[in-house]
């Protein structure tokens, strides 16, 4: 991890190895015959995915348990409470404050501004309603950009009305005044 005056950063050997870490972990779980949990009714659906990589956790639990219903030792994701205290322990040695929900938001943004669509980022978030993704998406991420903006960052300001259809300038020029 990186770590530059106010800002942090995975590298991609960051990533790399937490995914070589959470491939050790699923290879030892199914030699040892512990599924992987599945959301909903999967697990009967396709009784495969107990033990394929595609559906095991980037940060696996660190230790098994039993699941509450079918009593089978299962390993779960980490729990939230890990998260939240490697947060704390990070902003301590930063020096910055910063909430693991916090972090929710600056994802949302983060895809907005990258042109993702808000119903992609729903799912990804996990919400069910798109209203709930909204609320996590920043103002500057939802606003048009003015055509000051434009000249302050040295883009081409936009053509003047004159270049629209006599229709259209009429139009815009009339929701203008």
């Amino acid at each position: 991890m990186r770590y530059r005056r106010g800002h942090m950063s995975l590298s991609s050997s960051d990533i790399i190895q937490q995914i070589e870490f959470a491939r050790a972990v699923w290879r030892q779980d199914r030699q040892n015959r512990i599924p992987l949990t599945l959301p909903y009714q999967l697990a009967r659906k396709y009784p495969e995915y107990l033990f394929a990589w595609p559906w095991a956790w980037l940060f696996p639990a660190h230790q098994t348990c039993f699941h509450p219903h079918t009593r089978l030792e299962v390993r779960y994701r980490m729990h939230e409470t890990h998260v939240q205290r490697a947060v704390k322990e990070a902003r301590r040695k930063l020096g910055i404050s910063v909430l693991p929900h916090e972090l929710r938001h600056g994802y949302a943004t983060h895809c907005m501004e990258r042109g993702v669509s808000p119903r992609a980022i729903q799912m990804a978030m996990g919400h069910s309603s798109l209203e709930t993704t909204m609320g996590y998406l920043h103002g500057e991420s939802l606003s048009v950009q003015s055509p000051l903006e434009a000249l302050s960052a040295g883009m081409k300001p936009a053509k003047s009305l004159e270049h629209l259809p006599n229709w259209q300038a009429g139009s815009a020029r009339a929701s203008h005044e």
